[in-house]
């Protein structure tokens, strides 16, 4: 019996081949029809769709194009087993997966289609958002309509939002999307997980009264944030917190061994400053136009004031 029906399968591939040789050369109708017995063999092409005699009435380009997005989705699976590992599976309902991921090839995996920045070839974007202590969340409606990427600072509020046509959207859409699909809110955070991963990568020291010395130089800048995350201590190189949205430098570090930057935040007050600053102290372009009087009154500085 499996011989017969051995013999009536190659039976019809030579239908198909003698039907389709008008439309195609015998290679490609080869190449095809053998991509079609493999898939078939690695259960990839199964049911009803591994029949191919239905086929012999229908066009070569329909059967090269089935052939062809089945191909695709094998690809596509093969690539979410090498790229699940790299995401933060944050949420699922029936309607809706809400994800994190942790690597470009994870953020080019699920924001496919869409027209991300971070989701696209060129990791140069990624790597940038990821430098400024970014996080994504992707909220991925299982009905195939819309994407959505939501970017949270790590301080953990929302930054911005975006549809897959890469649109910013005003934050306030995200409480009628998170209601949409029943996603509770309180997960678009990340402060604590965030700082306490960038904590680990810096040679550092908790002391008994739970401010932390770092023995390098710390870059928070351009992280939107609005006060320090950590109770910082000694800070053994530079010290650079520009361009975020400081309101306060309460935390900030006591003594720094190399530069104190701050400029470009929203200070009005130089309360919590460091007490000793061996390099430059720049306080420019603040809510508050400091003077060199003013740092001076607040801080030992070795090297050059700018304000």
């Amino acid at each position: 019996m499996i011989k017969l029906k051995s013999i009536i399968e190659e039976s019809t591939f030579d239908d198909v081949l003698s039907k389709w040789t008008p439309e195609a050369s015998e290679d490609d109708i080869y190449k095809y029809i053998n991509m079609f017995k493999t898939l078939k063999s690695r259960n990839i092409i199964k049911g009803i769709h591994s029949d191919i005699s239905p086929w012999v009435k229908r066009s070569f380009d329909d059967f090269k194009e089935f052939v062809d997005n089945k191909i695709l989705s094998y690809k596509e699976q093969d690539q979410f087993k090498t790229t699940s590992k790299d995401i933060d599976r944050i949420f699922e309902n029936n309607v809706v997966l809400v994800i994190s991921p942790n690597t470009h090839e994870a953020s080019q995996k699920y924001g496919a289609h869409t027209k991300w920045c971070t989701s696209g070839r060129d990791r140069k974007s990624w790597d940038e958002w990821i430098d400024r202590g970014g996080k994504f969340y992707f909220i991925l409606p299982k009905n195939n309509k819309k994407k959505f990427a939501v970017v949270v600072s790590p301080d953990g509020s929302v930054k911005q939002l975006y549809d897959d046509t890469n649109n910013e959207l005003n934050i306030s859409k995200l409480q009628e999307i998170t209601t949409k699909y029943k996603i509770p809110l309180k997960l678009f955070s990340q402060s604590d997980s965030f700082w306490a991963k960038w904590i680990k990568k810096h040679k550092h020291k908790i002391r008994s009264d739970g401010k932390i010395d770092i023995y390098n130089d710390v870059n928070i800048s351009g992280f939107n944030i609005e006060t320090f995350p950590i109770k910082f201590g000694i800070i053994m190189g530079n010290f650079l917190c520009y361009s975020n949205n400081l309101i306060s430098l309460k935390n900030g570090p006591e003594r720094v061994d190399g530069n104190f930057m701050c400029l470009d935040n929203k200070l009005t007050s130089l309360q919590y400053a460091p007490t000793n600053v061996q390099g430059t102290f720049d306080c420019s372009s603040n809510k508050k136009q400091f003077t060199e009087t003013e740092i001076r009154g607040v801080c030992n500085v070795q090297g050059e004031i700018r304000v």
